[in-house]
């Protein structure tokens, strides 16, 4: 009994030694029987079958769309349902790791939102089953769908679990295209293809051999960066519709392509698209090379003779006057931003080329001027930046560092001087020079309101003041912030400055004012104003350049998701319309966009069709639209007023009369969803590579 008990209270006992143990005691209780009746055997208790917190199935596949569902144990817990790229996941070295990269993507979208964690995460939290469908994907990819629990402060509460699925391929087709390359120069090439077909719908790009290399380099390099793109600008909330129109073409097309590296390889291919901008064929290619640009001997002095706080002078110097050359002044830590002295260059010829006017009118030859570096900021280091240049660069890159000093004016010393230029029916560009470093603030007004106000407030002065503190005000309200936040943050300027307004009426006279401003207090900081001379908007050119839309049957997007999940779920409770957008043969350049309300009530004139769509809406072009119209589906609230606004540019930039349409959508209205499934696929919905169930 004493060797029975003491083996009984042995501290641990594992698995591995249970059955030797009982083997054990079974034998000791044999030989005890003439003094006892025997003991029954120590037996285990047989461990409870481990519970999963959650079961992911997988429903069904196709090329680019998923159906599963994710079933918690405990239908009350909250949960994460999520959905990512299998080799996004997989590059973290945990599942720990990869929620921790969840919980800093909800902070940073917390954060963007301005809401507290609590009602983010009361928001987006899934509960019960979740059953849905993710659109979007791309072919022939693996993903997973996983979850994890978590409260709604952000606690997580299991571990996670996933389920695999890969998309299906798309089946290629034999579809060919004669690719040819020509009018090669070190940054451009004019890339022509014919199709064996006129009909059939394709992508065009180039690619450099360190891009083949980055995509695979192999024959699926060219899918894979279609898919990329497709993807990009899904993930923007593009659909794919309008890549279709703004992307891809039909048949013959001669492009040229800019931007292009100096001495470079590259391959310039065709790919056929469906209807879902997937490739649909193989890639068909036309390699060449970019003109390679010489080293040459030139070298560079820099004689800067005098310092502001908001500007320099003085003299740059080549050591020959016939060679080509780039100078541009740059904050002097930018060359840290780069690894190189080559990406240095190569970002400062793409800054130039994109919003400088074009690399050919920056070329520089002999000795030129400092005196026009303006615009620069007070207490800052700057460096000037020069370099040969003859499409490519051509020498090694020059830098000559300075440092604006402190701006000290005093306010009451300032004076205002105003060029007016670039004046056409709306807009004008008018540019300040002060004559010392104070922060001023600078508006507009017709001179006929501007002279009401001056006889009513006794001089030019208090009218100035007038102006200035109505529209400091108003910016201030607008932002929802103090005025001295609005000055300091948007609303003030520090030396000379080129201000644009675009809001004028046509065939009125205005005029531009300026008035001193203290940015820690928010107030003017001097009673003297200061006023432009008179410019009068030219006369309105109406333009025959417009565009229409028109608006289709449209349909409950509960009884489509009913008909088809798959693609429709995420429609159930709005109302599904489709639309076509078609420009005259007049425009150039047009702006759409749908916005909420009746624009109609507002008295929206084209004045303000052109304000509110040159600043925020969606610009298209005859450049980029290779059809004669092109569509979308707008998914929309029943019963609410929805305006379409669009306006159109002609070749001579003069702007047409806009278009304003009211829809709104009724139940009483809707067509038979079985029609729509019938005639045509919904635009996509936007997925981001790790995208929230929703």
């Amino acid at each position: 009994m004493i060797i029975i008990m003491g083996l009984r209270k042995t501290p641990k006992i594992t698995m591995s030694t249970k059955n030797s143990l009982l083997i054990t005691l079974f034998t000791i209780a044999t030989l005890l029987t003439g003094c006892k009746e025997p003991v029954d055997p120590v037996v285990e208790p047989t461990p409870e079958p481990e519970v999963e917190d959650f079961k992911i199935e997988i429903l069904e596949t196709t090329t680019t769309s998923v159906q599963f569902r994710i079933t918690p144990n405990d239908p009350e817990m909250r949960y994460v349902a999520m959905m990512t790229l299998k080799s996004d996941f997989d590059a973290f070295e945990s599942d720990e790791d990869y929620i921790n990269d969840d919980l800093l993507w909800f902070e940073n979208l917390i954060y963007d939102e301005g809401i507290s964690a609590e009602e983010f995460y009361e928001r987006e939290l899934k509960s019960g089953t979740t059953e849905d469908t993710q659109d979007n994907l791309s072919p022939a990819t693996s993903y997973y769908v996983y979850a994890y629990g978590m409260t709604t402060n952000g606690l997580v509460t299991t571990e996670l679990y996933k389920a695999e699925f890969t998309t299906a391929s798309v089946e290629l087709q034999d579809i060919n295209f004669e690719v040819s390359v020509s009018d090669i120069t070190y940054n451009n090439a004019v890339v022509s293809v014919t199709p064996e077909s006129k009909d059939t719908i394709y992508f065009v790009n180039v690619f450099s051999d360190e891009d083949y290399e980055k995509w695979g380099g192999d024959d699926n390099a060219y899918a894979e960066q279609l898919a990329y793109v497709r993807n990009y600008y899904l993930s923007m909330g593009a659909t794919t519709e309008q890549m279709l129109a703004n992307l891809c073409f039909a048949g013959d097309k001669s492009i040229t392509i800019q931007k292009l590296t100096a001495g470079t390889h590259y391959r310039a291919y065709a790919i056929a698209v469906n209807s879902d901008f997937l490739a649909i064929s193989e890639a068909s290619v036309a390699e060449f090379d970019t003109l390679s640009a010489e080293s040459i001997e030139l070298t560079f002095e820099c004689n800067i003779t005098d310092i502001q706080y908001d500007r320099i002078a003085g003299t740059l110097t080549p050591s020959n006057n016939e060679d080509t050359y780039i100078c541009s002044v740059q904050y002097a830590d930018a060359m840290y931003w780069y690894d190189s002295d080559e990406e240095f260059i190569e970002n400062i010829v793409m800054d130039i080329d994109l919003w400088q006017g074009g690399i050919e009118n920056a070329l520089k030859q002999g000795e030129i001027s400092l005196d026009s570096i303006t615009g620069l900021t007070a207490n800052t280091e700057y460096i000037i930046v020069c370099f040969g240049y003859s499409g490519a660069a051509t020498t090694p890159l020059y830098t000559f560092p300075f440092t604006t000093p402190e701006a000290y004016g005093n306010p009451e010393d300032l004076t205002i001087g105003f060029s007016i230029d670039e004046v056409t029916h709306n807009s004008v560009r008018v540019t300040t020079d002060p004559s010392v470093g104070a922060h001023y603030f600078v508006t507009y007004t017709d001179t006929a309101y501007f002279n009401e106000m001056v006889e009513e407030l006794g001089s030019e002065d208090a009218a100035v003041a007038y102006f200035a503190n109505n529209d400091i005000d108003y910016g201030a309200e607008f932002f929802e912030c103090s005025r001295a936040e609005y000055l300091m943050e948007i609303g003030a300027v520090l030396g000379k400055y080129t201000s644009f307004f675009n809001q004028l009426n046509p065939s009125t006279e205005y005029i531009a004012m300026a008035i001193a401003v203290d940015i820690n207090s928010g107030e003017l900081a001097s009673s003297r104003g200061f006023v432009s001379e008179t410019f009068t908007t030219l006369d309105k050119v109406v333009s025959s350049a417009k565009v229409e839309i028109t608006f289709g049957d449209y349909y409950d997007g509960t009884a489509l998701a009913e008909l088809d999940p798959s693609k429709y779920l995420k429609c159930a409770g709005y109302v599904v319309m489709p639309y076509t957008i078609t420009p005259n043969d007049d425009a150039m350049t047009w702006y759409t966009g749908f916005y909420q309300g009746d624009y109609t009530e507002w008295g929206c004139t084209d004045e303000d069709i052109y304000a509110e769509l040159i600043t925020y809406g969606y610009e298209w072009g005859s450049d980029l639209v290779s059809v004669d119209s092109y569509g979308g589906i707008a998914v929309l609230s029943y019963d609410e007023a929805f305006t379409f606004l669009g306006i159109a540019q002609d070749w001579e930039e003069n702007y047409g009369a806009g278009t304003l349409e009211v829809v709104t959508l009724t139940r009483d209205g809707v067509s038979p969803a079985e029609e729509f499934i019938a005639s045509q696929s919904n635009a996509p919905m936007a997925t981001a590579a790790k995208s929230a169930i929703r």
